[in-house]
């Protein structure tokens, strides 16, 4: 991932650096670099945009996107924005430093993840910003609907920061926190770390 890059050239372009888009689609995805990706008229997933599909995210890193709101919508998902997908997996990957550009609201500055069913295993979801004054979870935002919940297990949450309201490290509502260290992280309202009625963390034993 360190020599394999998919550059979206911002500010000279706005557009995404991938997206997965195929009720039909399974793809496995390794071994990238993403950065530079701006969402702007697509509002969701600046680096890497997943919808209807079946795909891993393995060992990639996704740093420095943006996204923000067109009139019609808000922006999400600078980093990584997943929706309405099932049985997705992202492992392994370093998730910083991506941002969402929205003044009133949007979400997951570093991964976003609506109406989906995935793992999120073994990552770094670092130094993301929630730059608006509204939206909920600057390092990562989980919102399930039935059948849909998402598990996230031993990641590094870390110096993610909320300027708007709630959430700094994570907000998750229908998805479970497990044996992840949360440090650092900021929010403007409450919840620096994860917000109590965001959903359940459950740190491993012996550490806080």
């Amino acid at each position: 991932s360190e020599v394999t890059i998919v550059d979206g050239n911002y500010p000279a372009y706005s557009n995404r650096c991938l997206t997965i888009r195929d009720s039909e689609t399974r793809a496995v995805v390794e071994g990238f670099s993403f950065t530079n990706g701006y969402a702007y008229i697509q509002q969701m997933g600046g680096g890497v945009y997943v919808s209807n599909a079946t795909v891993g995210i393995l060992d990639c890193r996704i740093t420095g996107n943006r996204s923000a709101s067109s009139a019609a919508g808000n922006g999400s998902g600078g980093g990584i924005g997943i929706h309405n997908s099932t049985n997705y997996l992202i492992a392994g990957c370093y998730v910083a430093q991506n941002t969402n550009l929205t003044a009133s609201s949007g979400a997951g500055a570093g991964i976003y993840s609506l109406y989906s069913k995935g793992w999120i295993v073994d990552c770094s979801i670092v130094s993301n910003t929630q730059a608006g004054n509204g939206g909920y979870g600057a390092g990562l935002y989980v919102r399930a609907n039935s059948g849909s919940e998402v598990t996230v297990s031993n990641c590094f949450i870390a110096y993610n920061v909320a300027k708007g309201t709630d959430g700094g490290g994570a907000y998750l509502y229908g998805g479970t926190a497990t044996h992840c260290t949360f440090l650092g992280n900021r929010a403007r309202t409450g919840g620096g770390g994860v917000p109590s009625g965001g959903g359940p963390a459950r740190p491993a034993e012996g550490r806080p």
